[in-house]
Parts: C-alpha cells; structure tokens; sequence
C-alpha cells in the first residue's frame, strides 16, 4: 500500500465521521422544530375549520417527529483505529489498518445513507402535516 493511498482512506474516513456528526445536527435540529411546530399546532386547535384536515395534519407532524428520532437512534458507526497513530509501523499492521479503514467506511457509508433517506422522509412528512394543518385552520 503507498502512502498516498493511505492518506486518502485516512481523510475519507475522517470526513465521514464529520459528515455523520453534520447530519445527527440537524436531525436533532429537526427534532426541536417538530416539537416547536406542535407546540404552535396545539395551540389553534380551538380554530379549525376542517378538523379532520387538522387532526391528519397534527398525526403527520407527530409521524415526522417520529421518523426524526427513529433517524436519530438508528445504527451507529463502525470504528475504526486512529490511523495516526499506526502510520510508521510495519506493512503488516498498515494492511490490517487499511482493511479495518475500508470496513467501517463501507459500513458508515450505509448508516449515514439510512439515516439521509429517513430524514428526508421527516421532512416530507412534515410538509405534508403543515399544509393538511393550515388547509384545516383557514379553510
């Protein structure tokens, strides 16, 4: 294995881990504005015109938040060894690394591509709460 090669699954994967950790913010920010939407939800209850479009709405919202927190919670990442700390060793133990890198970054890969595709469905769901909710305040 050349070391330009081992340079690039060492930066691969550490972007991963931060493209991993950028999406787990933002599920959590989505989580805090389903409940922050809910919250606003509930409080025109009272003035709804359709209250079957309200209660639809008000279930998809609750379903959103649902998916957020499953998304959330959903598998974690393989770990894989700090490459820095194995860089000067023998050929055998860079193979080893490499392996172990290649693994988790095929494994990670799937996780975070799990968890993109739930938080889009999140999101879509929640649009489609919001409109049946405001359809069933205002008409």
């Amino acid at each position: 294995m050349n070391k330009e090669n081992f340079d690039y699954l060492k930066e691969h994967y550490a972007r991963g881990i931060d493209n991993f950790n950028a999406l787990d913010q933002k599920i959590a920010q989505a989580i805090a504005a389903n409940t922050l939407v809910l919250s606003f939800v509930f409080d025109k209850a009272n003035r709804a015109n359709s209250f079957f479009l309200f209660i639809f709405g008000l279930f998809l919202i609750i379903v959103s938040l649902g998916v957020c927190i499953f998304a959330f919670k959903t598998k974690k990442l393989l770990d894989a060894p700090t490459p820095e700390t194995y860089s000067d060793k023998d050929e055998q133990i860079k193979a080893d690394l490499e392996l172990s890198l290649k693994k988790a970054l095929a494994h990670n890969l799937q996780v975070q591509e799990a968890k993109a595709t739930f938080f889009d469905m999140s999101l879509i769901i929640l649009f489609a709460g919001l409109v049946l909710v405001v359809v069933g305040v205002y008409v």
